[in-house]
């Protein structure tokens, strides 16, 4: 089933496969779950469960339609729910032809779902370019992205205290606690996963927590 599901996305990348968000209208969980590895910890760490999902896509200047794939979601995650949004990719041409997108563009798509309308205007003030390509950014490249938001708002920082006349932080009262970045917070999960601290798996169930936090 996946290794079928795998062809087909990259069959649809290399071409003429589009990208589109998609809410997830039905899910059924699977009956049983599947791991891989050769010791206790791997097996855990791999263990996930199959679910059906009927997902509404939508593309941009096409009519809407329904498609159904099969995912693997974490066995100890909640999975999806009802309401959520996933990027797929599918074929324009054959709309029976639909995966999930596990692309950077595509999980940008999922994340940027569970954030605020406020959040995401703050990020895109701060970052100078959408929500969505900061997003994606921060899953290729989560130490550069990093590094670069932080130079942003040191010069933010530093432009807000020139305006006001001043040289260095206000002398009155502790500065405010900021709250986290969820871009850069998954950005640092990001890291940490591409340097083999945390799996796959792991790292999806921290994003979750990050942005049930958000």
């Amino acid at each position: 089933m996946f290794g079928s599901a795998e062809r087909l996305e990259q069959k649809l990348r290399d071409g003429g496969g589009k990208t589109a968000p998609a809410q997830v209208t039905a899910a059924k969980k699977g009956k049983f779950a599947i791991s891989t590895g050769n010791d206790a910890a791997q097996q855990v760490a791999s263990a996930h469960v199959n679910w059906k999902l009927t997902l509404q896509v939508t593309p941009d200047n096409e009519t809407s339609f329904a498609a159904e794939v099969t995912e693997p979601y974490p066995e100890l995650g909640s999975g999806p729910a009802l309401g959520d949004t996933v990027g797929v990719l599918y074929d324009p041409d054959d709309h029976s032809k639909v995966v999930i997108d596990h692309s950077s563009e595509g999980q940008a798509t999922e994340v940027l779902s569970h954030i605020s309308d406020g959040t995401q205007a703050a990020m895109e003030q701060l970052g100078g370019e959408s929500a969505h390509d900061m997003m994606k950014e921060a899953i290729d490249n989560p130490a550069e992205f990093r590094q670069e938001m932080q130079a942003r708002a040191n010069q933010m920082s530093a432009n807000a205290m020139a305006s006001a006349g001043t040289g260095g932080p206000p002398r009155f009262g502790p500065p405010p606690v900021a709250k986290p970045d969820p871009a850069d917070e998954i950005a640092k999960l990001a890291d940490l996963r591409d340097r083999g601290a945390l799996t796959q798996e792991e790292f999806e169930a921290q994003k979750k927590k990050v942005l049930s936090e958000s």
